[in-house]
């Protein structure tokens, strides 16, 4: 029994390693594309967690300095400017009370939230964590409320957009 084998010349293929490579370079162009989409993406996730921390960071602190401080009064709103600091306040060897401590310790916070980064109330602080940050602190009973907002990002119209990060704790 005899096969009939059909045999193609290589002169009629012609163009055809040239697709192969086009479709190759296709594919990888959008595997390359998918992939800079995805770091582009995972950036942007990273940021808002860094913020997150930072806020986190921030509300703790201030809670810290509550803490050690019970007997002053650590309220302040959102808009509020950071409040002057007393020079007795700054060093290991500090002399002063309570009510200045507090104002201290409003204003260092306020400092670094980072939309005081120009007030002369902050000149020798570092510049601070958040992105046009606001920070208030109600209190209500024994309940101290901390609200943190900043801009993470403009939207697709070029607004800002706030993000607002809460803490509530019981002293």
């Amino acid at each position: 029994m005899h096969t009939m084998r059909t045999f193609i010349k290589l002169a009629s293929q012609r163009g055809v390693g040239m697709i192969e490579l086009l479709v190759a370079v296709f594919i990888l162009s959008i595997g390359l594309l998918g992939m800079a989409g995805l770091q582009a993406v995972s950036l942007k996730n990273n940021n808002d967690s860094l913020n997150r921390s930072y806020a986190t960071f921030l509300s703790s602190s201030i809670i810290d300095r509550i803490r050690a401080n019970p007997t002053a009064t650590y309220t302040i709103a959102l808009d509020a400017a950071p409040p002057v600091k007393a020079d007795s306040c700054e060093g290991s060897s500090s002399n002063c009370n309570n009510t200045q401590l507090a104002q201290y310790d409003l204003a260092t916070w306020k400092c670094s939230l980072g939309s005081h980064n120009d007030d002369s109330n902050c000149a020798g602080e570092p510049a601070g964590l958040l992105n046009n940050g606001q920070g208030s602190i109600t209190v209500s009973g024994s309940e101290y409320t901390i609200t943190i907002n900043w801009t993470e990002r403009l939207d697709a119209e070029g607004s800002p957009i706030i993000t607002s990060f809460v803490t509530r704790t019981q002293l």
